[in-house]
Formats: structure tokens, sequence, C-alpha cells
């Protein structure tokens, strides 16, 4: 048939199946009930398939298809206008751009070689391909697959088990219930993800990504600037900083390859790794490991047995709640209060303040103490490099070992048998008004610095400040966490 205006070839009363070639360009044409094939080589305004399964091949544009029922196959060569789909399981194959496209119901299939500017895909199973840039794409209630290889405005992805992956930056991704996998080699805006064992990874960095309840996995390749994943066990990965970083009951891992200003991980058996430094860090109830390779701001452990290494300095303070603590501190530390328990603190460098309340506790400094040093009640055991404040050794029978002190400084046997264990040989020290009962002044006589003793039952002395027995082999457990594995090798995107 040679090129025309318009063809009609819908009759209500009959189903046969019709063919029509046209050479050239047509204004419309409107299909029947039957299972009819159009084949136009040129452009069209406007197709109607009607019923039927039909087949449609248009080798230059089209303004607009529609399609009431049936399933139906569609090709076009150049670009499509808007396409509006009815029921039926169809099959769409647009090389250029697509301004408008609705898939309506049924398991729909959607190439599109350019550019999309709306897609609905409406209920079913649906699976659409764009070679260029999408505005917006909005799922149905079950499985779809939206690939887009360049830049991505919007997706509503809706209920189901959805797959997105998208080749340049995203802006918006939402999605309602199921197990959503998100791919992004780009930046990311916004991501909402709704309840499900989600996962999401983003090549470049994420200005926000939420979701809802289920074991969900964040992989992040530059910078997190929040991170929102509900009760479950989580696993978050970010191969820059991480600004802000929530999760909710359940054993989360936390692997941050440089800095952190804020986690609040709930309860649970948190495993978190920071490699450089970490503002602020807080964990619930639960047996926590941490290690954070810089500083440290402040730190919230909870209750639970909560073991910390820190590379670097504690800047403010780590707290812990009821259980046995055990913070391990290269550095410097200001304050250090790690609540009842059988704890231990290793602080390689000076120490502010610490209280380590009650428990039989051990403390080891290599610097100098600069304030206070309470072991609480316990037969506890402490060893301090250089004592300029005081150390309070309470109820127990404690051991305590000084490498030097200052002038005005103290120790405080309180009760128990408490033993003062001096670096040095017994002639570098005069001791006087020394009984159990009693005040002793301590005389450092190559320094002349004096010390002031209260109820101390004996004094030894040694010839050096012992090493620290520390355990860190808790390390290896959070450096071989399966969750941490997706940056080895080290990030990229």
């Amino acid at each position: 048939m040679s090129s025309t205006q318009d063809i009609y070839l819908y009759k209500w009363w009959s189903n046969e199946d019709q063919s029509v070639t046209i050479d050239g360009d047509i204004r419309s044409v409107t299909m029947g009930r039957g299972n009819d094939t159009v084949t136009i080589t040129g452009s069209a305004a406007c197709i109607n398939t009607c019923e039927g399964d039909d087949r449609i091949q248009v080798g230059g544009h089209v303004q607009s298809i529609t399609d009431l029922f049936g399933s139906n196959r569609i090709t076009v060569g150049g670009n499509a206008g808007s396409i509006t789909l009815g029921s039926g399981h169809d099959v769409i194959d647009v090389a250029g751009a697509i301004s408008c496209l609705n898939t309506g119901c049924g398991n729909d299939t959607v190439s599109v070689g350019g550019d999309l500017g709306t897609g609905l895909l409406g209920w079913g199973t649906n699976t659409l391909d764009v070679g260029g840039n999408a505005g917006t794409v909005i799922g149905g209630i079950d499985q779809d697959t939206v690939s887009v290889a360049g830049n991505l405005c919007l997706a509503d992805l809706c209920w189901g088990d959805n797959t997105l992956e998208v080749g340049g930056n995203a802006g918006t991704v939402l999605s309602g219930w199921g197990n959503d996998q998100v791919s992004i080699d780009g930046n990311l805006s916004l991501a909402c993800l709704g309840d499900g064992t989600n996962h999401i990874t983003v090549g470049g960095d994420a200005c926000h990504i939420n979701s809802g309840c289920g074991n969900d996995r964040y992989v992040v390749f530059g910078d997190l600037g929040l991170g929102c994943a509900s009760n479950g066990n989580n696993c978050i990965n970010v191969g820059g900083s991480a600004g802000t970083v929530l999760a909710g009951w359940g054993n989360d891992g936390l692997n941050v390859v440089e800095n952190l200003c804020l986690a609040n991980l709930g309860d649970g058996a948190n495993i978190v790794k920071i490699g450089g430094n970490a503002e602020h860090l807080y964990v619930g109830c639960g047996d926590d490991l941490l290690l954070v390779k810089g500083s440290v701001g402040d730190m919230l452990l909870g209750n639970g047995l909560n073991q910390l290494y820190v590379g670097d300095n504690v800047n403010c303070a780590v707290t812990g709640g009821c259980g046995t603590d055990r913070v391990f501190v290269d550095g410097n530390a200001n304050i250090a209060n790690l609540g009842w328990g059988h704890d231990q603190l290793h602080v390689g460098g000076s120490l502010q303040s610490a209280w380590l309340g009650d428990g039989n506790d051990r403390a080891w400094v290599g610097g100098t103490l600069s304030c206070v040093l309470d072991t609480g009640c316990g037969d506890d055991a402490a060893s301090v490099g250089r004592n300029q404040g005081g150390v309070q050794l309470g109820l127990g029978n404690d051991n305590l070992t000084l490498g030097s002190f200052s002038n005005c400084s103290w120790v405080d046997g309180c009760w128990g048998h408490d033993t003062l264990t001096l670096v040095g040989p017994a002639s570098q020290y005069q001791i006087t008004g020394w009984n159990p009962s009693c005040v002793a002044t301590i005389t450092d006589l190559s320094t002349g610095a004096k010390m002031t003793a209260y109820g101390i039952e004996s004094f030894q002395f040694t010839g050096s400040q012992q090493a620290d027995s520390f355990d860190l082999s808790f390390l290896t457990t959070i450096n071989t966490h399966a969750c941490f594995q997706a940056f080895n090798p080290p990030p990229g995107p």
C-alpha cells in the first residue's frame, strides 16, 4: 500500500487478522480486533492497536502509540512521543527517545535507545532498558528491572523485589516493601528503599540513603552524607568519609575508609572499622568490636563486652556501661569512664582522668597521668609512667606501679591491702611517716619531687615499668569481617 493519511482497520464484528505495509509517512493507523501486522517505512503521527496481539514496525518517528488490549510487539526506528499500553505482555523497542511511556498491566519489556522523559511501568514484572538519560520512572507492584545508561532524575519502584542500575548520576530513588537491588555508577542525591533486604551500591558520593527494617547493605565508594538503616543486621561500607550513620536494633557492620562525623548503631553486636578519625561514635547494648585508626572525639559503648582500639588520641571521652570493657588507646586520652565490669584500659601516651568503676580492673598508662585515675571497687592493678595528679585505688586489694611522680601528686589506697611499686632502687626514695594507717610522704631523691601516699600497706621496687599485656586478637575479627570485603581490593568506582 502506498503512503496515505489515515488507515482504519477496526471492524467490531470481525476478529480477522490483517497485514498492512505503508511506504512512507502516515498520519494515523487504527488496528482491528485480530492479530494485526502493520509496517510503516516512514513516520507516523498516531497508532491505535485496539484489540489483539499486534505487530507494529515504524521505520521513522511516531508521535503516539495507544494499546487497549493484547500482547503487542512494537518497533520504532526513530523517536516516540508517547506510548500507552493496556493489559498484556508487550515488547517495545524504540531506537531513539521516548517522551512519555505507560506500560499498563502485564509483563512488559521496553528498550529505549535514547532518552526517556517519563516512564510508568504499571502492574507486572516489567523490564525497562534506557540507553540515554531518564527523567522519571515509576514502577508497579511487582518485580521491575530498570537499567539507565545515563543519568536518572527520579525513580519510584514501589512495592516488590526491584532492580535498578544507573550508569550515571541519580537524583532520587524510592521504593516500598521488597528486596531491592540498586546500583548507581555516579553520584546519588537521595535513596529511600523501604522495608526489606535492600542492597545499594554507589560508585561516587551519596548525599542521603534511608532504608527500612531488614538486613540492608550499603556500598558507597565516595563520601556518604547521611545513612539511616532501621532495625536489622545492616552492613554499611563507605570508601570516603561519612557524615552521619544511624542504625536500629541488630548486628550492624560499619566500615568507613576515611573519617566519620557521627554514628549511632543502636543495640546489637556491632562491628565498626574507621580508617581515619571518628568525631562521635555511639553503640548500644551488645558485645561490640570497634577499630578507629585515627583519633576519637567522644564514644559511648553501652552495656556489654566491648572491645575498642584507637590508633591515635581520645580527644574528649570514652564511656562504657555495665560489662567488661577493653579499651586500647595508642596515643593520648582525655577522659575514660568504663563503668561496672572487669575493665582493661591501655593508654600509650598521657591520660587526664579515668574512672574504671566496680570490678577487677586493669589500667596501664605509658605517659603522664595529669588529673585522676580512680580504679573503683575490686582487686585492681594499675601502672602509670608518671603521676602528676592522683590515683584513687578504692575498695579491694590493689596493686599500683609508678614510673615517676611530680610534686603535689598523691596516691590513696583506701580499704584493702594495697601495694605501691616504685620504679628504681629503694635507695632512690625516702619514705617518711609511713605505716598502714598513716599518711606517708615519698621523696624521689633523684628529682626532689614529693608525693603523698594514703592507706598503702606495702612498698616494693622494680627496675622498670613492665610492658602491658593487652590481647588485640579482636582486630583480626574486625579486619576479616565478611561485611567489610566490599573494598578488598581498595575502593574505586
